[in-house]
């Protein structure tokens, strides 16, 4: 595992070329810090990496993975959803919301939520996540950082580092980074459902 210490006011093009060089050729997991706590990420279609991250996490195949994306320009191409929902969405982004939406044909079938063929779609203002998604080209896939079993998510890299170790590729050391959940809102229903209450307003959606 390699660290490479980052500050997220001054993120160095530069670097974050280094890091989507290695997602993209190497299919290398990487610890990165996000607006709502550190996560693990990989680049899409990423076969290898993706299980991985699976074996960190304990993931099953009925887990929701979520492209995280700098702006909603992604969601034309990964989401299914019709213009009220979109307005709507507009409205809230960038933010701390992850959305649960019917996913299209160009999402990779192993990120598709088996059953249901859904897709968590993240769309933030975070510097880092910004200049990552920039330097790649493409949404990340991530999931938060945290241990198979473990109910509490990672507060800093170093603690990432210890557990982790060489079972990641990357890691994007911004100090500590509580974490601050986004809320999570399953948009494939007719009305709204919140799965989870986070840092961002349920009002909008109906929570």
């Amino acid at each position: 595992m390699r660290t490479i210490e980052i500050r997220p006011e001054s993120v160095h093009p530069r670097t974050m070329e280094q890091v989507a060089d290695a997602l993209r050729d190497r299919e290398a997991v990487i610890a990165f810090p996000t607006d709502t706590g550190y996560a693990f990420g990989c680049a899409p279609g990423a076969a290898q990496a993706l299980k991985r991250i699976q074996r960190i996490r304990g993931l099953n195949a009925g887990h929701t993975w979520t492209l995280l994306c700098g702006d909603e320009s992604c969601l034309g191409t990964y989401a299914r959803m019709d213009t009220p929902i979109f307005r709507q969405i507009k409205r809230v982004v960038p933010g701390p919301y992850t959305f649960v939406f019917e996913a299209t044909a160009e999402v990779p079938r192993q990120l598709q939520q088996k059953n249901r063929r859904t897709i968590g779609i993240r769309i933030s203002a975070d510097p880092v996540v910004q200049a990552l998604v920039q330097a790649l080209g493409t949404p990340l896939v991530t999931t938060t950082a945290r241990l198979a079993g473990d109910e509490w998510a990672f507060e800093d890299a170093a603690s990432i580092g210890e557990e982790c170790g060489d079972s990641i590729d990357l890691l994007l050391d911004a100090g500590p980074v509580p974490p601050n959940p986004s809320t999570v809102v399953d948009l494939t229903p007719e009305d709204p459902e919140i799965l989870r209450y986070g840092a961002g307003d349920p009002g909008p959606f109906g929570g």
